[in-house]
């Protein structure tokens, strides 16, 4: 007997969704617009160095609120996520007797849509990173999860070991490059009142500088993938309610030593203003503490929202968070749009006028249009327009979005 015609893959068909996975994803969305914010308003340099601009005391409070409990935080939930989605989209494909070459495809559209979001909306894409990334993942779609978990360890402490390293060796006499002096007011100039044109070369040029040590990004990136791949196998999210007791501990430990650790880098950065480069002993115990604190806090985040979702109550409350995380690139690629077009100068031209304060208010404001937007767009479509546009690009044929 001839065996079935084998199915493509592509994207999980709602019967099959786990809506608490589409929750996180949501939830994560917030918090990525949260901490983009002041790179969408404000220089690069800027943007991890609020200071350079933002003096007033209440943008100063509400920048060290979002660096505690935001910054960094989401967008580690939103690449452990990622991972999760390939092993996925892997596991439908092994059990359908599929190869790998429609997964890479598939990333490969994604990263042309990264760099598509690089240049013409915003220098801090992530797509980009994250299509490369999912064609590096294809290399451990076989491997043991002791395998994972040990390469997930190996190239998530790497950065920080290389950090040491580099402290040791300022000790011992070598020469660190000093950071220049950012020219704010050229950038500030071509954002808020420059031609199209000046704005594409000047966003072209940030984003050459934002990943002017890409590879290095990619480990921690990378990292945080397999980690979502080695939870995924380990059926944490695939059975949430058989594994409460591992959510219950995930949640206790996360959160206090994510809070607690957080705290300790906002204070220390508040009094010790440290400098990236040369590293110094402040900087050095603040990066050692984010390596631990931040993805704690993630994985607290997670873990409360995954415990959460055990109560029909509560599975209500949080539900519209899934309604944009079911149209994770689409909303994803909205807030560049939306916040470039509110800051830029073929907008509104506010880029540079407004502070933390404000950013923060904009973001929650942006957020609560995207949630009814999706759940409207979702009751009368299966895809996001975005992820539709992903879906025919890979297809390369004609589906209904």
């Amino acid at each position: 007997m001839a065996p079935p015609p084998a199915e493509r893959i592509g994207p999980v068909p709602g019967a099959e969704r786990i809506t608490v996975i589409d929750c996180l994803r949501g939830a994560a969305l917030l918090g990525i617009i949260i901490a983009n914010m002041r790179g969408f308003n404000s220089p690069m340099a800027a943007y991890f160095d609020t200071r350079l601009m933002w003096t007033w005391m209440p943008d100063r409070i509400a920048q060290a609120f979002v660096d505690w409990f935001v910054q960094g935080k989401f967008i580690t939930i939103f690449a452990t996520l990622f991972g999760v989605g390939f092993a996925i989209q892997m596991d439908r494909a092994l059990a359908r007797g599929l190869g790998v070459k429609f997964y890479i495809r598939r990333m490969f559209v994604l990263l042309m849509i990264g760099l598509a979001h690089s240049f013409l909306l915003w220098w801090g894409d992530i797509l980009v990173t994250y299509a490369v990334c999912g064609m590096l993942l294809v290399l451990f779609r076989r491997r043991t999860q002791k395998t994972i978990l040990v390469w997930a360890h190996i190239l998530y402490w790497f950065l920080l070991v290389l950090f040491l390293g580099f402290y040791v060796a300022v000790l011992l006499g070598a020469e660190m490059p000093i950071q220049p002096k950012p020219d704010l007011a050229r950038v500030l100039q071509i954002y808020a009142h420059g031609s199209v044109q000046d704005i594409f070369f000047m966003r072209a040029f940030e984003w050459g500088e934002a990943n002017s040590f890409f590879i290095l990004v990619l480990t921690n990136v990378l990292a945080l993938h397999l980690f979502g791949l080695y939870l995924w196998r380990q059926g944490y999210l695939q059975r949430p309610a058989e594994s409460l007791d591992w959510w219950r501990k995930a949640q206790r430990i996360g959160l206090l030593v994510g809070i607690v650790g957080n705290g300790v880098i906002v204070a220390m950065d508040w009094i010790f203003r440290p400098p990236e480069m040369p590293p110094t002993l402040p900087g050095v115990v603040m990066l050692s503490i984010h390596w631990v604190a931040v993805p704690a806090l993630s994985l607290g985040y997670s873990a409360t929202v995954v415990l959460l979702w055990q109560s029909p109550v509560w599975q209500e409350r949080l539900m519209p968070f899934s309604y944009v995380g079911r149209m994770a690139l689409t909303n994803y690629l909205m807030q560049s749009l939306i916040c470039t077009t509110i800051f830029y100068s073929y907008g509104l031209g506010l880029y540079g006028r407004v502070g933390p304060l404000i950013d923060l208010f904009l973001a929650i404001v942006i957020y609560s249009l995207q949630v009814p937007f999706s759940k409207w767009w979702l009751n009368g479509h299966r895809f996001g327009p975005m992820e539709w546009v992903w879906r025919r690009l890979t297809y390369g044929r004609l589906a209904s979005p």
